[in-house]
């Protein structure tokens, strides 16, 4: 009686743990999928010479208006040349919802 006693507390603690754990990651997993989109644009400087205007649009994931937009310069550094990087500025982000359109 005490040995089937101890299986059932123990399967029953092991059930609790195993919900908890799946509850906690099923929040953690929503957060990362359900944060909002913004479009994120930029455009180069103006130097001495005139230049035809050039802007970037850029679709990405963030929290708020500046983690998006620092994810989207995170994204062009990558692909830009440094001379490029220099001349790039931000000019707006805006919210474009849950899901990528």
């Amino acid at each position: 009686m005490k040995g089937l006693r101890k299986i059932l507390v123990a399967t029953f603690v092991l059930v609790l743990v195993a919900s908890v754990l799946v509850f906690c990651l099923s929040i953690e997993a929503q957060d990362k999928v359900t944060q909002p989109w913004f479009t994120c644009v930029f455009q180069f400087k103006q130097g001495d010479r005139p230049q035809p205007l050039t802007r970037i649009y850029v679709h990405v994931q963030g929290r708020t208006e500046g983690e998006a937009s620092i994810n989207a310069h995170k994204y062009l550094s990558e692909k830009l040349t440094i001379a490029a990087q220099e001349q790039i500025e931000f000019i707006e982000a805006q919210n474009k919802g849950e899901t990528p359109k």
